[in-house]
């Protein structure tokens, strides 16, 4: 198996094989291998999409990174959710949200540009916008 280093994670050629049409990479042999990887996507962008599901309403939505991080998309105009990564817990106006037991959906999604990608969503095709 062939494994290149991109920042501080390593990455097998086959998970990069699944969105090689999104990326360019090149390769320059001097000894030893070096590998640059340019693309269009932001790369924090690149992951799992969830949404937790309380009460029947949909709080949050998260874009996990590849190094395990993640962008909070808070589903309403207010934007006034946050999420402690110490305490692993979401704050939305004012009430904390400890835990999300009704279910969890994963969607999947696809990009259309630099600035814009495609989320499957409850069956539907939502375009999301990066900020």
């Amino acid at each position: 198996m062939i494994r290149i280093q991109y920042e501080t994670e390593v990455i097998d050629l086959k998970k990069i094989a699944t969105i090689l049409g999104l990326m360019m990479f090149s390769m320059t042999l001097s000894g030893c291998v070096e590998t640059s990887i340019s693309s269009n996507l932001d790369q924090s962008l690149v992951g799992t999409w969830e949404s937790g599901v309380i009460d029947g309403y949909y709080i949050h939505q998260k874009i996990f990174g590849s190094d395990g991080s993640f962008t909070s998309r808070w589903l309403y105009e207010t934007d006034r959710s946050t999420y402690s990564s110490v305490s692993g817990t979401w704050t939305a106006d004012g009430y904390t949200l400890t835990t999300i037991t009704d279910h969890t959906d994963t969607y999947s999604y696809t990009f259309a540009g630099s600035n814009t990608f495609t989320l499957q969503w409850d069956g539907e095709s939502r375009i999301y916008y990066k900020n």
